[in-house]
């Protein structure tokens, strides 16, 4: 395997050294605005995409923030909410349908 392989790749999986270590939070927004759609827990990248409005699936623990009371976020018509409850996050997650 080449240098410049192992370099550009981690266990198989491309890496992109300029949208992961960029100082700019526009280069991670443009990257999230390339994306089919997103899938995660609360996160800035999450959020992100959700006002981008790239469908945005965002799980929600069994205790979580206020805002998440509720069965949609308003300010986000393409983020949708899955509950873990009392479910395990193995079936939380493959409950997604993207």
């Amino acid at each position: 395997m080449s240098l410049d392989y192992k370099n550009k790749h981690i266990d198989g999986i491309k890496y992109f050294k300029s949208a992961t270590q960029s100082d700019d939070y526009d280069d991670t927004a443009a990257l999230i605005s390339e994306l089919d759609a997103v899938i995660g827990v609360n996160t800035t990248a999450l959020h992100c995409a959700a006002a981008l409005g790239v469908k945005t699936t965002c799980l929600v623990p069994k205790y979580h923030q206020w805002r998440y009371a509720q069965p949609s976020m308003p300010w986000y018509r393409s983020m949708t909410l899955k509950y873990q409850d009392n479910k395990s996050w193995r079936e939380v997650i493959e409950s997604v349908n993207i």
